[in-house]
């Protein structure tokens, strides 16, 4: 419910807002005033719905925002600023916690000397409790490539956790591969 009053798709406030003239028309028409303030009401409301929808971030958004923020901190070098954008229990493979997840990437990002990461797309997936966000990130470094990450976030009473980063495909590597490589990375 949430998502669809907080996050609408384009054509429902729109639809209301013609809805909306067309009955302001209509009573203008018949000079009938309540039915004419009934329609610029109803306009008013589809306004403010877009207003709010503007301004006001679903949980599904705050956390693709949270991922780009994650990957923006990668590609900027902001270890510090990486490790605070992920929780005390965040998981990657092996890894546990954000110091030694920014410890890993830090090391891996230079060893590949890595440029830049653009993300190419983002793939949301409600699960329960929580959102999937896959990114599919084109990656130029020391060798060009694109690599797919799945961030896993739980909407609880405290807020947002980041449970898991999941490297889906990196470098045309396996999952399986990619784990064994962050595993001996972590070691």
């Amino acid at each position: 419910m949430q998502e669809t009053l907080f996050h609408p798709a384009f054509w429902m406030p729109l639809a209301l807002a013609v809805f909306g003239i067309a009955v302001f028309v209509y009573g203008n028409a018949r000079v009938k005033a309540g039915i004419r303030w009934a329609g610029a009401g109803i306009v008013a409301l589809s306004v403010a719905w877009m207003a709010i929808a503007y301004f006001i971030d679903t949980f599904t958004e705050t956390c693709v925002k949270r991922t780009d923020a994650i990957v923006a901190a990668v590609e900027d070098a902001k270890w510090d600023e990486l490790a605070k954008l992920l929780d005390k229990n965040t998981r990657l493979a092996a890894l546990r916690g954000p110091e030694e997840i920014s410890k890993t990437a830090e090391h891996y990002a230079g060893m590949a000397q890595l440029k830049v990461v653009r993300i190419l797309s983002h793939d949301v997936q409600s699960i329960p409790n929580g959102v999937d966000v896959s990114i599919t990130a084109y990656v130029e470094a020391q060798t060009p490539s694109t690599s797919t990450w799945t961030f896993s976030y739980e909407q609880r009473s405290d807020g947002i956790l980041l449970r898991q980063i999941t490297p889906v495909r990196l470098n045309n590597q396996s999952l399986d591969q990619v784990e064994k490589v962050i595993g001996q990375l972590a070691k």
